[in-house]
């Protein structure tokens, strides 16, 4: 597989679609991550987050684009934070860009078998296989789901090495996409790996609220460990005794009760100032 803009050249983007239409003008978005402008990044960003992905949608176009994405996180320019999104302050580039690969994740439904998929999605009436996809025909949409599913291995070890980025911002986007990796079925093999690393950051992070944002990315899919409800931090054990994997586990009761008995000091676990 072709990682990067070398990837560009290797799909016929006429016959690919995305949210709007034919995806024809999708290379020149992807071109544009490479200008070292402002004003180009939140282009290309937009594209993707609009048009590449839509609504946890994803498109015949998507899987390519996650390739050439893939290969680009490690721009050394992609650290200068730029806008996107009406309520978001300025974030790295780099975490935008991961944000786009864990919608790809997501966009796979990893909570259905192909199986389902397919009775969902397959319509073979409504199928030209002789034409170009046609964006009104719901029959593409299994083909494209099957394609992230196919390239969501080979962009696990892209996102792994964004885990320890200088910007806390992309270390955050970073796990958050390992995260959705970690669920496609295709990417089971490296589950405890991710897993592992993801643990890692909760434990170690610099800052309590990222470590309470890796904790709340281990619950996305069960696997907060007990060893948290001894944390040395007590708003970390909190943290742990509420998520779905321990919420009923008899030591989680212990963190609860010290938050209730002593409110004003726990308040002082949740400050803006709260580093370990």
């Amino acid at each position: 597989m072709l990682f990067g803009l070398d990837a560009l050249a290797t799909h016929d983007w006429s016959r690919l679609v995305h949210a709007y239409g034919h995806a024809t003008d999708t290379p020149g978005h992807l071109r544009r991550l490479v200008q070292d402008v402002d004003a180009a990044w939140e282009d290309a960003v937009a594209h993707l987050h609009t048009a590449v992905t839509h609504q946890s949608t994803v498109y015949p176009v998507t899987a390519p684009v996650a390739m050439v994405v893939a290969g680009l996180l490690e721009e050394p320019g992609f650290d200068r934070p730029i806008s996107y999104g009406w309520q978001e302050p300025p974030r790295p580039v780099r975490a935008h860009l991961l944000d786009f690969l864990a919608a790809v994740a997501e966009g796979t439904e990893p909570d259905r078998s192909e199986g389902e998929l397919w009775s969902i999605y397959h319509n073979p009436r409504q199928r030209d296989t002789d034409g170009p996809w046609d964006i009104e025909t719901p029959a593409w949409a299994y083909d494209a789901v099957m394609e992230c599913r196919s390239v969501a291995p080979a962009l696990v070890d892209p996102v792994l090495r964004c885990l320890p980025d200088d910007d806390p911002r992309t270390r955050a986007a970073a796990t958050s996409a390992a995260a959705a990796l970690c669920l496609v079925p295709t990417v089971s093999s490296r589950r405890a790996e991710i897993v592992a690393l993801v643990e890692d950051g909760a434990r170690d992070a610099a800052t309590f609220h990222e470590r309470v944002e890796a904790l709340e990315t281990l619950d996305r899919f069960g696997g907060v460990s007990r060893s948290f409800l001894f944390d040395r931090h007590p708003g970390i054990q909190l943290i742990a005794a509420f998520s779905s994997s321990l919420a009923h586990d008899p030591d989680s009761s212990s963190a609860v009760w010290d938050a209730v008995t002593d409110p004003e000091r726990a308040a002082a676990w949740y400050s803006a100032r709260s580093v370990l």
